[in-house]
């Protein structure tokens, strides 16, 4: 939010008594957050810190300025191209690590100490935008792959996120026209159900 302080604070669900309060500078939004088992980790402009969940108490933070300002953390929708040539979720691919994304569109690999361990290039990255059954469809620009719960690329076809599923009919806007592409030939009937 653009007025007032960011906080965080922790709630008692049964009875509605406040557990913690920490509030931050009004010049220091927070952009976003991610729970982990034991923390909350917060995303400011140029720093990451991660606090207790159950006191709210700072347990580390780290400043990073070398990418640019950080933006927002990765989700389960980010998918990669990995070794053998699998496609898996990108968060889920070393779960001890935090995904964050920048403004120079670069993905920083943090690890549990809130260090950089590496960097990875924007290019790289797809979004899934549909699943079914078995299958999940991560697309890169106008570029859909098409992969199985193995995480193997089943078919490429020129299609981007915004495009939908109707029946066993996936349709794309391109320029002022509406493919239509008919996904029987690659998915098997039982599939077309989705999640």
């Amino acid at each position: 939010m653009n007025f007032g302080k960011s906080f965080i604070t922790a709630i008692d669900k049964e009875v509605g008594a406040q557990i913690f309060f920490s509030q931050f500078d009004k010049k220091d939004p927070i952009l976003d957050y991610l729970f982990l088992d034991d923390a909350i980790c917060l995303i400011f402009n140029d720093r990451i810190a991660k606090f207790s969940k159950k006191t709210g108490d700072l347990m580390i933070e780290r400043k990073i300025t070398s990418s640019g300002k950080l933006n927002y953390f990765i989700g389960n929708q980010v998918y990669i191209m990995g070794e053998n040539e699998r496609v898996h979720c990108l968060p889920q691919s070393d779960t001890t690590k935090i995904f964050v994304f920048t403004e120079n569109n670069k993905i920083l690999v943090i690890d549990d100490q809130l260090n950089v361990d590496k960097i990875l290039d924007e290019e790289k990255l797809h979004i899934c935008y549909l699943e079914m059954n078995h299958y999940k469809f991560v697309a890169k620009e106008n570029t859909t792959w098409i992969i199985n719960n193995e995480g193997q690329r089943i078919a490429e076809i020129e299609a981007s996120p915004e495009s939908f599923l109707i029946g066993k009919t996936l349709y794309h806007q391109q320029e002022n026209s509406i493919i239509a592409i008919d996904l029987g030939e690659i998915i098997k009937e039982d599939d077309f159900s989705m999640n």
